[in-house]
């Protein structure tokens, strides 16, 4: 029997909370995996996000809640998740998603053959048709960063415990971004094998409005540079001159667009995404654009 841990790190997740742990309360198992625990690790909530987990955890043993506010970070929550957590096979999901009823047991089976595996994402179900195409498409395959490794969406990761260890957890220096693909790369170069658990499905929040948007894309990309530094060595590669230039075409071409909100919002993912990877050049002392 495999035991199967799925850890959530949250802050201030008191209003989706509610929808990831009734989805993880209903997952279908077939026999020889358990979902022995699902680890909320609470990273300094101060709405009420530990009343909502204390709610489902007293009708299900297996919900529990975790005081990971030692430290602010989201790989501070899921380094300590990880620590107590009791399973040969650890999987990562977010507070704002909803794991469709079969996604445990598609990535523990994936983890019989592979030591990493990331989950296909949906955006049909939690978001309007504006987000998506803010956004662009459906994750259905692994992603690849910088011309080199794939990686896994920290929305839905999973991994062996000998991974986890064998690498030393999750690097809690990237507070805001890159966080998976460094941990993706660095058990990949250390030798584990990852895949793609394309049965795995996830149902994907996407940033609300334009706001969330040019944050997340601006930290995203902050980090490239950063990762670039770090594994340039190894393989890591720029983008090619020519994509940087028709990235920056691309946006003047498309001002006179920007009154439609539809458009705006690729617009803004764009311009966010290369003044993040400028601000992380500038940082890193790398040229990463």
């Amino acid at each position: 029997m495999k035991v199967v841990s799925v850890v959530i790190p949250a802050r201030n997740a008191e209003a989706t909370i509610g929808l990831q742990l009734d989805a993880l309360q209903r997952q279908e198992l077939h026999h020889g995996f358990e979902l022995a625990e699902i680890l909320v690790a609470d990273n300094g909530s101060t709405d009420g996000t530990a009343a909502v987990v204390r709610t489902f955890s007293i009708g299900d043993p297996r919900v529990r809640l975790v005081d990971a506010s030692k430290r602010t970070g989201i790989n501070f929550a899921r380094n300590t998740g990880v620590e107590i957590a009791r399973g040969d096979l650890i999987l990562h999901c977010d507070a704002d998603d909803v794991a469709d009823v079969r996604w445990v047991l598609s990535m523990a089976r994936e983890l019989e053959s592979a030591d990493l595996v990331g989950g296909a994402l949906s955006v049909e179900q939690l978001n309007t048709s504006m987000q998506r195409e803010w956004q662009g498409g459906e994750r259905k395959s692994l992603p690849v960063s910088a011309s080199f490794l794939p990686y896994a969406v920290g929305a839905s990761l999973g991994f062996r415990r000998e991974v986890y260890e064998s690498i030393g957890g999750w690097d809690e220096t990237f507070a805001a971004g890159g966080d998976e693909i460094d941990f993706c790369w660095r058990a990949q170069l250390a030798g584990f094998r990852i895949a793609f658990a394309e049965d795995a499905i996830m149902h994907y929040r996407l940033p609300g409005t334009l706001g969330e948007l040019r944050r997340k894309a601006y930290r995203k990309a902050k980090a490239g540079p950063r990762l670039y530094r770090k594994y340039r060595q190894d393989g890591a590669a720029r983008r090619p001159l020519r994509e940087v230039i028709r990235a920056i075409a691309w946006l003047v071409w498309f001002l006179p667009r920007l009154p439609n909100r539809r458009t705006r919002g690729v617009w803004v993912r764009s311009l966010s995404s290369l003044c993040g990877r400028a601000a992380g050049s500038w940082e890193s002392r790398v040229l990463y654009l």
